[in-house]
């Protein structure tokens, strides 16, 4: 996984532009390489990506308006794969798991606000498949589901 140092290059997303999916400074010809950071008018931090060759490549990083992370996904060339996390605006984890080609892949874990666990289970190719076990709120055992290629099988 590529992930820039401290000689890397910040702008702002308004000194960028985007064409074809490709993002460069604006007035420039060469696909921009270095970080793109936006931020809310509190000058509170919105999101920052990590761009390779014009392209979101490594970590993108979202937060709310306090300040706290919403979401951290990785691209390689403008695909989401590999880790994400997901999280509550009271900095509570919402959701883990794996991004294969912009598809959830492996194990996700889902959680309710209160930080209890909520689902778990596998995912193929962004379907679910497998034994996916379920919770109440108060983190005791619900049920447990098969799925095979999204659907139920019992």
């Amino acid at each position: 996984m590529l992930y820039f140092t401290a000689c890397t290059q910040t702008v702002n997303v308004s000194e960028t532009e985007t064409k074809n999916n490709i993002t460069y400074l604006i007035g420039d010809t060469t696909p921009y390489t270095g970080i793109v950071e936006s931020y809310y008018k509190a000058d509170v931090l919105a999101y920052r990506s990590f761009y390779k060759n014009g392209l979101l490549n490594g970590l993108h990083t979202t937060y709310y308006g306090n300040g706290i992370k919403s979401m951290e996904v990785t691209y390689v060339n403008f695909y989401l794969n590999g880790p994400a996390t997901y999280w509550y605006e009271n900095g509570q984890i919402s959701a883990h798991g794996n991004y294969e080609h912009c598809s959830e892949d492996g194990l996700w874990v889902y959680y309710y606000e209160n930080g209890n666990k909520k689902s778990e289970g596998y995912y193929l190719k962004g379907n679910k498949n497998g034994i996916w076990k379920f919770f109440h709120e108060d983190g005791s055992f619900m049920k447990s589901q098969e799925y095979k290629n999204g659907e139920v099988t019992q």
